[in-house]
């Protein structure tokens, strides 16, 4: 059967000498893995440089009846990008994004709400001047918790009171498990509040926007079952200053 899907690229690996895996999530089926024919012909080199990170594709597919990987017969660009494969930082912040969705995105159901959110948050950080987007994955990540259901309730906030990250909710005695002190807890309100219109507002330097950052990674592996730790933390540590 074949099917026309929409699909964001997240992570393209190899699977022999001549087909690769891509994993996207589809407007239509959720999470998806397909397989990537990868000849010498001129015209499937030119549809396999479509499949980088965060790009936005039409695919036809043919769904296999058997369990095997359906495999993409067509594929074109739905949204260009004009900056996001050229600016070392943003193309840096973009392998971050996409092993976030990597290890967030496992449903094999559709949710074009979430669809949409991706796919609007891209085109917004393709447009934002690198030097105002320094905070954009900080929005990002507070953004989609409300899409993967653990958005922290912020509106409980007491002044003077610690934030248990285990079980989201503030306290006045310190929890015993992971938490944030009552001067950081105020911190993570306002945190909350960022969105892609404001993020330029948060004058953060290096030090308080990775600390951002560690906090939203130790919520993230508490509440997004499986996520477990990234690999491209590090490289973007570095940027932005």
């Amino acid at each position: 059967m074949v099917e026309t899907v929409d699909s964001l690229v997240l992570q393209r690996v190899r699977y022999n000498d001549s087909s690769d895996v891509v994993r996207v999530y589809t407007r239509q089926h959720g999470n998806m893995s397909l397989l990537l024919r990868c000849s010498r012909s001129s015209r499937r080199v030119a549809a396999s440089r479509l499949f980088q990170p965060l790009s936005v594709l039409q695919l036809e597919i043919s769904v296999s009846a058997h369990g095997s990987l359906s495999y993409v017969r067509e594929a074109r660009s739905l949204m260009a990008y004009e900056s996001l494969a050229f600016d070392c930082r943003k193309s840096s912040i973009v392998m971050f994004l996409a092993e976030v969705l990597c290890h967030s995105l496992r449903e094999e159901v559709g949710n074009e709400a979430l669809f949409l959110f991706l796919q609007y948050s891209f085109r917004i950080f393709d447009a934002v001047p690198t030097p105002q987007c320094a905070n954009f994955h900080l929005a990002f990540l507070i953004n989609l918790l409300r899409f993967l259901g653990v958005m922290p309730d912020v509106g409980s906030y007491v002044p003077n009171t610690f934030f248990d990250l285990q079980n989201s909710c503030f306290s006045f005695e310190r929890p015993r498990g992971n938490s944030l002190p009552p001067e950081e807890a105020k911190a993570m309100v306002a945190l909350m509040r960022m969105t892609y219109r404001n993020m330029w507002m948060f004058r953060l330097n290096r030090t308080q926007r990775n600390r951002c950052l560690d906090v939203l990674m130790d919520y993230y592996q508490l509440h997004v079952p499986g996520f477990g730790s990234l690999k491209s933390t590090d490289v973007l540590r570095q940027l932005f200053d």
